[in-house]
């Protein structure tokens, strides 16, 4: 969790100490040190543990009923899947007391309102969907959605994450969350853009590249803003893949990138008070992002280096002059879908600021709150309890010659790969100061 968060929920606590703070997490970490109560987990077990609560949950008759049987489908096969592991037995497996699964529960079932925050721990696995699925489900069962202090809330791993996903930056994805695998949507992007068809075929994810670079599948990469040779697992591939590469381009505001040594030609770009544009956080809000000193030497910001080079390949789409014309392209497209912005100009977020997605009409001040109404995206409107296809750990198991699991963490004062903060003085210090702990 983050400085911000930990500010935040300690504040939190002491203006009211009803607040009750659970952290699931394997490590002892800042977060875990200030929490009511640390569900050490083994690695790898989350999904047992957020099925153990909801079993405790039902059978205490902490569930909201009503929102069940009136607002989501799919629940008889929740219960059938979380009633078929024992407490006793889902303790064993996870690694925590039955006590505190039964003190878990029960906080969440008496309290007045029930937020889950969770970052890369569930996000960032092999099971990462159903890991989401089996937490998204504790807020199903409870009825505790769309009302203030309760929902679930996804703290992404960049500030601009919500941004990208919005504009389709996942190889599965289309803009305005558009599924690529539906030839509708497809076909709606295509309208728009005034092209025949899209193809249906994903792109790589981030690893299948590197698997493609080594194989030869793959002859060049083009990085933009992330350090692959850090951020990425199993490091020794990764300098085998870049090895491997015909041509590799990386664009960066930091020349000490780790993955700079493997580039073939460098794109200095610009940080973000060296242009302007817009960033969407986590809670759906868009702030514009003003200019506020020129990019040094030949760096410049991403949107331009972009449009410069799709200009050049001849696509006709990117006869963009600034990052606003862009933005108008895409707050049309959201026309009519569940996060509609056309009624969002550059003119309105430089001048009155912050704004929630959707705003659908003429002076629409913003959505605080989804859901409010129980109408949730889906055909019927209905929640859909999402069933884990797998609740136990399938990764190999802890042996007699192999006795340890070793899992990833990050520190919580450094940002990303460190490719910045780690080269102010006094790094070593907090690095120290953090595992001493």
């Amino acid at each position: 969790m983050s400085s911000y968060f930990i500010q935040k929920a300690r504040k939190t606590q002491r203006k009211n100490p009803n607040v009750k703070v659970i952290v699931v997490d394997p490590r002892k970490t800042d977060s875990a040190n200030f929490a009511d109560l640390h569900l050490q987990l083994i690695p790898g077990t989350d999904i047992i543990l957020y099925n153990a609560i909801g079993r405790r949950l039902i059978e205490t008759g902490f569930v909201d009923q009503n929102f069940i049987d009136n607002h989501t489908e799919n629940y008889l096969k929740y219960r059938k899947q979380v009633m078929s592991v024992s407490l006793s037995n889902a303790s064993k497996l996870c690694g925590v007391s039955i006590d505190d699964i039964r003190m878990a529960a029960d906080l969440i079932g008496t309290s007045g309102g029930f937020i889950s925050m969770w970052a890369m721990g569930l996000n960032q696995s092999s099971v990462g969907t159903d890991k989401n699925f089996s937490l998204l489900n504790l807020s199903l069962v409870t009825g505790r959605i769309g009302t203030p202090g309760n929902g679930p809330f996804s703290l992404t791993g960049q500030p601009n994450a919500m941004g990208g996903r919005e504009v389709g930056g996942m190889a599965s994805l289309l803009a305005v969350h558009k599924d690529l695998s539906n030839p509708q949507h497809r076909q709606e992007v295509a309208d728009f853009w005034g092209v025949d068809k899209i193809s249906p075929t994903p792109g790589f994810s981030a690893t299948e590249m590197f698997d493609a670079l080594e194989s030869g599948k793959m002859k060049a990469v083009w990085i933009i803003c992330t350090n692959p040779m850090v951020s990425l697992p199993n490091l020794k591939r990764m300098e085998k893949a870049l090895a491997n590469a015909k041509f590799v381009v990386v664009q960066d505001i930091s020349h000490k990138s780790d993955t700079v040594a493997f580039a073939d030609l460098i794109l200095p770009a610009a940080g973000w008070l060296e242009k302007e544009g817009t960033m969407t956080n986590s809670e759906r809000r868009i702030s514009y992002l003003n200019k506020g000193i020129n990019p040094p030497g030949e760096a410049r910001p991403d949107v331009e280096i972009l449009c410069d080079f799709a200009k050049r390949m001849g696509f006709r789409g990117f006869n963009f002059t600034n990052a606003e014309e862009i933005y108008e392209e895409y707050a049309a497209m959201t026309k009519g879908t569940s996060i509609d912005i056309s009624f969002l100009n550059y003119d309105r977020l430089k001048n009155e600021g912050t704004f929630q997605w959707p705003v659908p009409e003429y002076r629409h001040t913003g959505t605080p709150r989804l859901f409010s109404d129980h109408k949730f995206y889906t055909p019927s409107g209905k929640a859909i309890f999402n069933i884990p296809e797998q609740i136990e750990n399938t990764s190999e198991k802890p042996s007699k010659d192999y006795p340890l699991i070793l899992t990833t963490g990050r520190i919580r004062d450094q940002w990303h790969t460190m490719t910045k903060t780690e080269r102010f003085p006094g790094y070593e210090l907090i690095i120290l100061t953090q595992f001493w702990k």
